[in-house]
């Protein structure tokens, strides 16, 4: 069952860029980054393959922050470790995606 909530989870990821990307705010983006339309196009395949993974990724590691163990007492260090467990399984991978 922890596998299909974490698809679940990355497949919404996905889904959300997927319309923020296109519907919502493609045209800006496009204007903004000067991507054309034929480069937006190309290797869509494996840029989205990808992305994909990385969202899976993402949702794993969200999965195992929140999961890992229930601390009696939350302390200074508690609070370090999860810091950095957020930037790794979540800030790094979403700026690869970006």
């Amino acid at each position: 069952m922890e596998m299909f909530e974490i698809l679940i989870a990355a497949l919404a990821l996905f889904l959300l860029g997927f319309a923020w990307y296109t519907a919502l705010f493609g045209k800006a983006w496009q204007i903004e980054t000067g991507v054309i339309d034929e480069k937006a196009q190309s290797g869509m395949l494996i840029n989205h393959g990808l992305s994909f993974l990385i969202m899976c990724t993402i949702a794993c590691g969200i999965n195992i922050i929140v999961n890992l163990y229930a601390p009696e007492e939350p302390t200074f260090i508690y609070g370090v470790f999860h810091g950095l467990m957020f930037a790794v399984f979540y800030a790094v991978l979403a700026m690869v995606i970006h």
